[in-house]
């Protein structure tokens, strides 16, 4: 089984970037607008009438699919990645300040051992003073060590490699 991969692509303005894993918003688009199809079919009339929904309740749910959607479509499309900017010394994601480089403590591997062997590996970036900052999580070895010696030199802070 592969868990998302950890990819580091480099944007437009030379910043390095975590690509959020879209995978899973682009299933619920798909859920959401093919549940919101049926509902306009012979089938969905059925339900509705089985259910003795009033007309303005059974549009208002085909609106709830419809919106949910979009609204995951548009998050699978153009979800705000995380960017670790170094002329503004700071990580973001879209345009917020996630956190400052001088606040982060240490970028961090740990390593999750299960009770059926299975074995991933989690990247976070550890602040000073506050929640980490999960960065993404890998199954194989090599590809979280290199995510996370990367991630380390570009914030220039020690990578810790912990078993959990």
């Amino acid at each position: 089984m592969r868990f998302s991969r950890i990819r580091f692509t480099i944007d437009a303005h030379g910043r390095l970037q975590v690509d959020p894993p879209r995978a899973a918003y682009r299933a619920l688009a798909a859920l959401f607008a093919v549940a919101g199809a049926l509902m306009f079919t012979r089938w969905g009339r059925g339900v509705a009438g089985g259910l003795d929904m009033p007309a303005w309740a059974w549009w208002a749910a085909i609106a709830f699919f419809i919106v949910f959607a979009v609204v995951f479509g548009a998050q699978a499309r153009w979800g705000p990645a995380l960017v670790f900017d170094v002329q503004r010394a700071a990580i973001l994601r879209g345009e917020r300040v996630v956190a400052r480089f001088a606040d982060v403590s240490h970028v961090e591997v740990l390593e999750h051992r299960s009770t059926d062997r299975q074995r991933y590996w989690v990247l976070r970036v550890h602040r000073s003073g506050g929640h980490p900052i999960f960065i993404g999580r890998e199954s194989d070895k090599d590809e979280a060590d290199r995510a996370g010696a990367r991630l380390a030199t570009e914030l220039g802070k020690p990578a810790r490699y912990v078993v959990w």
